[in-house]
């Protein structure tokens, strides 16, 4: 599973409002005020899994959640941790009123007719603003929470994550961490440090490679940093046709951020949806490395929606990787625009990905997916969900196919993937799934 959220989604689903697995407002509405009513000493009610596609440009309203309760903050994440949906009461406490700008790298969207705000903040920039008006989770709901998941992945045939946003909380590494030490694993865990633009970003980099060095179990280490290029949707940062797309970072820093990571030795981790991010990025890259030199970096691009060929093709030549995520085209009005075939066939390292909530970690249903969405063929998305991601976290030698020597993590399906027909693949099940040789499911 070349990119996911597993123990911080773990948390939302079992510590928050779940409304993952809801379609409707009034289904929403119904979770968030059972949890609310459930919880009377929480001060401020937490959730996630809104479908922000449900809803017009300027997104659910605040009154619906005041009408839960207008005493508490309400803050409700959307399934792509995006958006976020908020009550009045939370509004009153950001300071984002009629008359306030939008936070950096964050959208507070407003009613076209008033200006009040409507309920919806999207991006970073706002919604971090947000999460800090609330408590954070304990290392030990942390631990719990990758005990309910990592059985869950299991049971999906993932033996191996990369969790791609570590959290500089003590709790959230440290939790990790002891899990492994304690052999509580049966999910093998790499991941990247989420360095956000606004902060003191050398200084954060500096902090993780510091905290990376202590980590030395094999199945816990966090050998990367995660960089968000620019939005997702109706934020997504475009070369042509979209005014709303948002551009997170000034060349200028990129580049310097991305030569502290790589002259450490270490990955970068970008979040790439639009053609203009791709571009943006690999022309990051090409420097760093004329900086640099040549290395067996295997830099990433993550999601990829939409890229111009010659950048489809420098990254092949850069000896990137890109996490593609095949569920997204179930629903992406852009979905004719994927590149991934493309990708393949410059020589990029692609590998599969769910980006949980935003879909499924299920690798049976993205290797359809990518199928039945694009001209890929069955080989190269079995690889993408093997070998193609072990060798993108310099695990090739240890997992990521059958071979004497390497740690038994094998999946047993209930049918050849080679041998049945198209259409028939997503209907396959996990028979057994073994993590270096144990029987974990």
């Amino acid at each position: 599973e070349g990119h996911i959220h597993p123990m911080a989604n773990a948390y939302s689903c079992l510590y928050q409002a779940d409304l993952s697995q809801l379609k409707t407002t009034e289904e929403y509405i119904d979770k968030i005020r059972e949890f609310a009513e459930a919880n009377p000493d929480l001060k401020g009610i937490m959730g996630a899994g809104f479908e922000r596609a449900l809803y017009d440009s300027i997104g659910p309203r605040k009154e619906w959640l005041d009408e839960i309760d207008s005493e508490r903050p309400i803050a409700i994440t959307s399934v792509d941790i995006h958006s976020m949906w908020v009550n009045s009461k939370t509004l009153e406490m950001l300071g984002f009123t009629k008359d306030a700008p939008d936070p950096e790298g964050g959208v507070i969207q407003r009613d076209p007719e008033t200006g009040e705000p409507t309920g919806l903040i999207q991006e970073h920039g706002a919604m971090k603003l947000a999460w800090e008006l609330f408590p954070s989770a304990t290392k030990d709901e942390y631990k719990a929470s990758l005990l309910w998941v990592q059985e869950w992945l299991n049971e999906k045939g993932i033996t191996t994550a990369h969790d791609a946003w570590a959290e500089f909380d003590p709790n959230f590494y440290e939790a990790y961490d002891e899990m492994a030490k304690d052999g509580k694993l049966t999910v093998r865990y790499r991941g990247s440090w989420y360095i956000d633009e606004a902060s003191d970003v050398l200084g954060e980099i500096e902090h993780g490679l510091g905290l990376s060095g202590g980590f030395n179990h094999p199945h816990f280490n966090v050998n990367s940093f995660k960089f968000m290029v620019d939005g997702a949707g109706e934020t997504a940062l475009l070369l042509e046709g979209n005014p709303y797309g948002i551009k997170v970072w000034e060349d200028e820093d990129m580049v310097n951020a991305f030569d502290k990571v790589d002259k450490a030795g270490y990955q970068i981790h970008a979040h790439t949806i639009g053609d203009g991010a791709v571009k943006q990025t690999v022309d990051a890259l090409e420097k760093v490395q004329e900086m640099n030199g040549e290395r067996d970096s295997r830099h990433s691009l993550v999601h990829v929606e939409m890229a111009r060929s010659e950048d489809v093709k420098r990254m092949g030549a850069l000896g990137l990787a890109a996490h593609i995520t095949p569920l997204f085209l179930a629903e992406n009005p852009q979905g004719n625009e994927s590149p991934y075939q493309s990708l393949f066939d410059a020589g990029v390292n692609v590998t599969s990905a769910s980006d949980w909530t935003t879909s499924q970690f299920d690798p049976i249903l993205i290797i359809s997916q990518g199928l039945s969405k694009s001209s890929v063929s069955l080989e190269q998305m079995i690889r993408a969900a093997t070998i193609n991601g072990a060798y993108a976290n310099f695990l090739e030698d240890e997992v990521g196919s059958i071979e004497v020597g390497k740690k038994a993590d094998i999946v047993m399906l209930s049918e050849n993937l080679f041998t049945v027909d198209a259409e028939e693949i997503p209907n396959i099940k996990i028979e057994m799934t073994f993590f270096e040789g144990k029987r974990v499911y």
